[in-house]
C-alpha cells in the first residue's frame, strides 16, 4: 500500500511539472469572408523556440493536401501584449521565439 501512495505521487508530481496547456478559440467575425479566426493559446512551455506544425495530409487519405498554403497570417503576442518573433519554417511548419513570455 505504501508503494503505490509513494507511486502515485511521484506519477503526479511529475504530471504537473510538464503540463503543457493549449487552449483554441474558433471565430468567423464576417461570415460572408469565409475566413476563421483561429486563437492558440500556449502556457507553461518551457522552450524558448516553439515549433507549430500543421499536417499535409488527412487521416485515411494517401494525398497531401498542405492545408497550411490556406493560411493568410500568423502572429504571436505574449501574456502583456507585446509581438514575439514568428518566423516559417518550411510550407507547414512556423516558429515562434518565446524568450521569457510564460503565455503565448
Amino acid at each position: 500500500m505504501r508503494y503505490f501512495y509513494v507511486l502515485s505521487v511521484f506519477i503526479l508530481s511529475i504530471s504537473s511539472a510538464f503540463s503543457q496547456e493549449i487552449n483554441y478559440k474558433l471565430r468567423m467575425s464576417k461570415p460572408q469572408s469565409h475566413y476563421f479566426e483561429v486563437e492558440m493559446e500556449l502556457s507553461n512551455f518551457s522552450e524558448k523556440e516553439i515549433i507549430l506544425k500543421m499536417p499535409v495530409w488527412a487521416p485515411g487519405s494517401y494525398l497531401v493536401r498542405e492545408f497550411s498554403r490556406n493560411v493568410d497570417l500568423v502572429k504571436a503576442v505574449d501574456q502583456n501584449g507585446d509581438a514575439l518573433l514568428v518566423s516559417k519554417k518550411s510550407k507547414n511548419a512556423w516558429s515562434i521565439n518565446r524568450g521569457k513570455a510564460k503565455k503565448i
